[in-house]
């Protein structure tokens, strides 16, 4: 009966003993863009700006990698957001909630073979005025050229990195009456991996306007997740500004949910 008993508390306890060893493995939660996976991700943004408008957007996203020469690898993103929004426009003088389709983005990043505890990343991302009413999108296309590094500590859990992700994003066509774009986006990455699957990031997207007087837009940001199962993905990320020279949003919340395939 002892035996028995033993066996029984053994057998409860061997699902965390067994997690614990296996978060100990390198294990790709998504997190990192120089590991990039096949993926499909549903994500619901809500986002509140100056004067109590808000915003929701709904983004269905595709990303998937192909492995080239050597070692390097081609990773490929392409996002469709739909918008629901009552910030007023020209589309939408009186500040009514309407919904419809916002603008249309495309990423192609080449990274680079493993470099020790190293990985670097470079590409562009392209911005396309995709958007149904003025207050959904920015009206003009855009490109963003992208550089990227990671460092994987050796102290760290296995697959916690720190980084830094760079773009610059600027208008080259549109309609001429809308306002022009030229910001500089410098994100410090952060991720660190914990037990049972979960995972922690600290990765604020800092603005700098080249358009505004270099004014500069710093969030306050977090994000919790955790790997569901081996196929399944799902966080929580919040901002809120910091430093906010120009007007980007009060606060926002998303909540995710991606696909492994």
């Amino acid at each position: 009966m002892k035996k028995l008993s033993l066996f029984l508390m053994i057998l409860f306890m061997c699902p965390g003993i067994f997690a614990q060893e296996k978060t100990e493995e390198e294990v790709n939660t998504g997190q990192d863009f120089t590991k990039p996976l096949s993926r499909f991700d549903i994500r619901y943004k809500y986002q509140q700006t100056t004067g109590n408008y808000d915003t929701s957007l709904m983004t269905f996203r595709l990303d998937k990698p192909f492995k080239l020469d050597s070692g390097w690898q081609l990773s490929t993103r392409f996002d469709l957001p739909l918008v629901r929004s009552n910030v007023p426009s020209l589309d939408n003088p009186n500040g009514d909630y309407e919904t419809g389709a916002g603008d249309g983005l495309a990423q192609f990043l080449f990274i680079t073979p493993p470099q020790g505890r190293f990985a670097y990343g470079f590409g562009a991302q392209l911005l396309f005025p995709t958007a149904s009413q003025d207050q959904m999108g920015t009206g003009k296309y855009q490109l963003a050229p992208t550089v990227g590094g990671i460092y994987y500590p050796q102290s760290w859990s296995k697959g916690s990195f720190f980084g830094l992700l760079l773009r610059d994003f600027f208008d080259y066509a549109g309609d001429d009456d809308r306002t022009d774009i030229h910001e500089m986006s410098i994100q410090p990455l952060f991720n660190y991996n914990l037990p049972e699957y979960w995972f922690v990031g600290i990765n604020p997207d800092i603005r700098v306007n080249w358009e505004q007087d270099n004014d500069l837009f710093v969030p306050f940001n977090m994000t919790l997740g955790k790997l569901l199962n081996k196929t399944t993905v799902a966080s929580v990320e919040f901002n809120t500004p910091i430093v906010n020279d120009y007007d980007r949003y009060d606060w926002e919340i998303e909540f995710r949910i991606g696909f492994f395939f």
